[in-house]
């Protein structure tokens, strides 16, 4: 930020694929080659300055119907995935970016402050302009780890892939302090958590369940890391795709928390050297593009490896990257392994000049939990299972 005679089996089988359908969302690629090192690095920096202030992620207060649940992600330059969403009857086009670390709904206003500079350049939503669109009105003002919003709470009609939401209620931002809107690529957030974060109502992958249009609190993710490819990777609504991962090695890990997508987190390893960490907890967060773990093992892995450190983060030279010992995430008694490319992050520093950027950053966390953010989280194909309360990692074909 959660998944006795033939005949009577057959005819089971037909009446539930009636009743059901899969929401298949495709991830798209916008932009293909490496991120500039300016832009990289203002986003990692507006992150760590949010993360010092809030210390917190989010502040509580194989068939026709698979296809169907199936949505088109877009990826941009690996920093964020984001798909096509729209709102309101005649429908309002957005691009929302996927957000497992928390769970509201939110798009710019039409009616946004004038100095809200993000509403300047992202499509903005007209209630005024809709036929369904129902007010609400209660405040919402929450903060996420890069930046803070402030605005009221509407409900009309959203579209996700091929499913419509009947009154889902969703926040109007008026405000959007800073610049970390700004630069997105994406208008708003669609958070994938658990209700309990919600500031929003209920959540728009609980609202498909209570409208009938899924059997269950479930969603798959695969996010595409190759830069080359513009397929971006995909969202599925109520259930997975076998065909993309191996699934003799899928693994479902107890969720010990239902607010993120939380799960103990046993320990790491740095080829052979084992570092047990101590109860230490990890959430599986398709909204941050690094890793984020406790500052003191991060900085000992970078010196493990022999990363050069400086304020921004640390990196090694692009030709040794292959080269890098893999690192291991030990989650449930099992290895979930990166290799050294898996957690590079490349940026072109000048025309001819390119940095390869550790793609882990360590953090004063206290009792926040670890961040296995899209690095992480890009190497596995990953099941949300909110009805059984888990989470699956599987290694992708």
């Amino acid at each position: 930020m959660r998944f006795p005679t033939l005949f009577a089996s057959l005819l089971l089988v037909l009446c539930f694929n009636q009743i059901y359908s899969i929401n298949r969302v495709t991830l798209l690629k916008r932009k293909i080659g490496l991120r500039p090192s300016g832009e990289f690095l203002n986003n990692i920096r507006q992150w760590k300055h949010y993360f010092n202030q809030f210390k917190t992620l989010k502040q509580l207060p194989e068939s026709n119907l698979q296809d169907i649940g199936r949505v088109t992600v877009k990826n941009y330059l690996n920093l964020n995935y984001y798909i096509p969403i729209t709102i309101g009857n005649p429908p309002q086009n957005f691009e929302v970016a996927i957000d497992t670390g928390s769970s509201s709904l939110w798009i710019p206003s039409k009616h946004c402050s004038f100095f809200n500079f993000a509403c300047w350049v992202h499509h903005t939503y007209n209630h005024d302009k809709s036929s369904t669109y129902i007010p609400v009105g209660d405040a919402i003002d929450f903060r996420y780890v890069t930046g803070h919003v402030k605005g009221y709470i509407s409900k009309d009609q959203v579209t996700v892939g091929n499913f419509t939401l009947i009154n889902q209620t969703f926040g109007e931002a008026i405000e959007e302090p800073g610049f970390t809107f700004v630069s997105a690529e994406y208008d708003g957030i669609l958070g994938l958590a658990f209700p309990i974060l919600s500031d929003t109502g209920i959540p728009v992958h609980y609202k498909m369940v209570f409208q009938s249009l899924v059997p269950e609190v479930l969603f798959s993710v695969y996010l595409n890391r190759d830069e080359k490819d513009t397929f971006g990777g995909e969202i599925i609504f109520g259930g997975y795709d076998e065909n993309k991962f191996n699934v003799s090695t899928l693994k479902y890990i107890e969720l010990s928390a239902k607010t993120f997508w939380q799960f103990k987190l046993d320990g790491l390893q740095v080829g052979d050297l084992e570092i047990e960490l101590d109860q230490r907890q990890a959430i599986a967060d398709t909204g941050s593009t690094v890793i984020v773990g406790d500052k003191e093992i991060v900085e000992n892995f970078f010196r493990i490896i022999g990363a050069t450190q400086d304020e921004d983060g640390a990196y090694v030279d692009c030709d040794k990257v292959n080269q890098l010992p893999p690192l291991d995430f030990i989650i449930g008694n099992q290895k979930f392994r990166l290799e050294g490319k898996d957690y590079i992050i490349k940026v072109k520093v000048y025309i001819f000049w390119t940095r390869c950027y550790i793609g882990i950053f360590g953090m004063d966390l206290g009792l926040e939990p670890w961040i296995l953010g899209d690095g992480f989280l890009g190497k596995f194909y990953t099941i949300f299972d909110g009805t059984n309360s888990r989470v699956g990692f599987a290694e992708l074909l």
